[in-house]
Parts: C-alpha cells; structure tokens; sequence
C-alpha cells in the first residue's frame, strides 16, 4: 500500500506519512485486531481517542489522519477517515482541548543571562565551550535544534566541515555555515554568514573559536562530546532548561525559543521582512509566528 508514495509526495512529507501509517496500522494490527481492509470509521474514531488520550494537539491528530486518509485513496480504496464520527470527535477536541500556551523568546539580552550562568551548571571547561557556543549560535543562526543537535533521522545535523572560521588565525571575523539539507529547504541552499560582535563577550564567532580549541580534532559533527558523539537534542533541552532555572527566567523556553527570539530580535531592529525571512531560511511567511515582542515588555 506504501509503493505509490515514493512518487507523488516530497521526501519530508513522504517520511511524515510513512511514520504516521506505521503508526496506525500497528494499532489496527494489535489493539483492534482488525485487517487494513476492513477498517471502518469506527476504528478510526477509536484511533483518534487513542491519539487524544497521548496529549497529542488536534492538529498533530489531523495530520495523522490525513496520512491514514491518503493512503487509502492513493490505493484506490475506500476512505475510512471521513464520516459523522471522526468529524465529530475532531469537533469535541476542538472545543475540549486548551489552547497551546506560546513560547517564550531567547532575545539577546537573555542570550547574555544563559552564557553567563552556564558555568554555574557544567563543571569541564569543555562543556563549558560547548553549551555557549550552542546557545550563541543557535540565536544568531536562527537554528533549528535538529540542525545542530542529534535527531531521529540525522538528515540535517551540522557536520563539522560544514561550519567554517573566516579571517586570522585566532581573530577570525566571522562564522560561514554551509547547510546541506534543512527543514522545508527547496532549491539552492544558502550559506549563512555570522559576523564576528566585538562589542560584546558573547560573540558566537569568538565563542565557536573556544569551543574548536576544546573539541576533538577529528570530529564528524559540528557539536559533539569529547569522545566524537553528537549532542542530542533532549541533552540540549536540559543544558536550557537548567540554566533558565539558574537564571530565574520567567517563561516557556525550549529550544526553539532561540529561533524565536532571533526572529523577534530582527523584527524590533527593523529589518525587513525579506532579511527575516532570508536569515531563517523561511520559505513562507510562516515567521510572522515567530515574532513576539509582547513577550518583551511583559
């Protein structure tokens, strides 16, 4: 059933839909006990309160359905998916589930706060280097976790030759990243160009040239532990979450508030929405999300 999905559908999404039917057709198989042929719109109203009952959002459950529904139609079968109860339910948990709280923006001036208590939460010069120069590059970068740290697929983690120093030999004046893959990317890649902040201890080009001088020589990833392996993203969730908690930040912050907070950064220097858009390697206007200066001033 899976065959014709190589064709018609982009990689990403074809990998979205392949985690989401394996997904399903396990439950069909092991909870339910029923064929793929014969399932029902009840066995996908079930399918959805199971989903429902792992704290999964509503549109996270859609999307799950919407690959179980072209499945079956680019199979030429019957779609399961659309009757009275599924589309009820989706009504029900509409109305029933709480609105996802935004998060909160790693702006600049917080940037400074998470670098200068790092040393309160690691205790090797090594780690030291490595979370600052993480959490500065991921700012200026506007970088997603899955570029930097260890993913599911590792499709788009940094590989050290990727990134690159520019300039003297200890006074390089800026940071070059040559992406090979990213999340949505389309057509030519951009390289992304970080300049070197002389007027501040906490620039990502300097920070990077400390962390170099503390990784192993011959490494394959970008960011990694001393003994070659790459940061995971849960290990990078941590190293935030214990120095906002050192800092005593207010807010909801993950990793992604790095990418926020750049987005906002951009926004309040006035730049346009072209460099914005350009700098974070949107191919939409989906970064409107992303700018959050209420949070600011809150």
């Amino acid at each position: 059933m899976l065959a014709k999905l190589k064709t018609c559908l982009t990689e990403t999404t074809r990998r979205a839909y392949l985690c989401a039917w394996s997904r399903f057709s396990k439950f069909a198989r092991h909870t339910l006990r029923v064929a793929l042929n014969e399932v029902s719109n009840y066995h996908i109203a079930l399918y959805i309160t199971h989903l429902d009952s792992l704290h999964l959002r509503t549109s996270t459950i859609r999307s799950h359905i919407s690959a179980i529904a072209f499945v079956f139609k680019i199979n030429d079968l019957h779609d399961p998916t659309d009757g009275f109860l599924t589309s009820k339910l989706f009504a029900a948990l509409t109305k029933t589930q709480r609105p996802r709280r935004k998060l909160s923006p790693i702006t600049s001036s917080i940037l400074r706060t998470l670098i200068n208590v790092v040393p309160f939460i690691f205790d090797s010069a090594f780690d030291r280097s490595l979370f600052r120069a993480l959490f500065a590059i991921m700012y200026h970068g506007c970088m997603r976790a899955s570029e930097c740290t260890k993913s599911t697929t590792m499709k788009h983690t940094l590989r050290a030759k990727q990134v690159c120093l520019r300039g003297p030999t200890g006074n390089p004046r800026s940071l070059v990243i040559k992406f090979k893959s990213y999340k949505h990317a389309k057509g030519t890649i951009p390289k992304l160009r970080i300049k070197h902040r002389h007027y501040t201890p906490h620039c990502p080009v300097a920070l990077y040239a400390n962390y170099l001088r503390h990784a192993p020589p011959l490494r394959t990833y970008a960011f990694c532990h001393q003994n070659g392996s790459p940061v995971g993203r849960a290990e990078l969730a941590n190293a935030l979450l214990a120095c906002v908690a050192c800092a005593n930040l207010r807010g909801d912050f993950n990793t992604h508030s790095f990418r926020i907070g750049c987005a906002t950064d951009l926004f309040l220097q006035g730049n346009t929405e072209a460099r914005i858009k350009a700098i974070g390697r949107w191919k939409s206007n989906a970064f409107r999300e992303y700018i959050r200066p209420a949070y600011i001033n809150a």
